[in-house]
């Protein structure tokens, strides 16, 4: 965020997608359906309360996120365990790929 004593600028995007999940006063919710641009469905992680809300009220969320924490992991950081496995898995799919191109 840049920061100047006349302008306060966030650039952070949120996807408005299902399954997503963002801020809402405060508190994690999960995008249940995108209605259109403005209007956005949203259920509480903790309850199974669901709002309609408008989009410009959702923050993002930047709680503890276990489940995506290994997926922004740089190629030195994957073990070599994990890097066979990519491999192996990698020759399964090979053939559609070059099927499909």
């Amino acid at each position: 965020m840049i920061e100047s004593n006349a302008v306060s600028i966030d650039r952070s995007r949120i996807t408005l997608k299902p399954n997503v999940v963002v801020g809402y006063e405060g508190n994690p919710y999960k995008i249940v359906n995108v209605l259109n641009a403005n209007d956005i469905v949203i259920s509480s992680l903790d309850s199974v309360r669901s709002l309609q809300v408008n989009s410009k009220s959702l923050t993002v969320f930047e709680g503890e996120n276990t489940l995506t924490e290994n997926l922004n992991k740089g190629d030195k950081d994957i073990s070599n365990e994990a890097w066979q496995i990519a491999l192996q898995r990698y020759e399964i799919i090979k053939p559609l790929i070059e099927y499909s191109t």
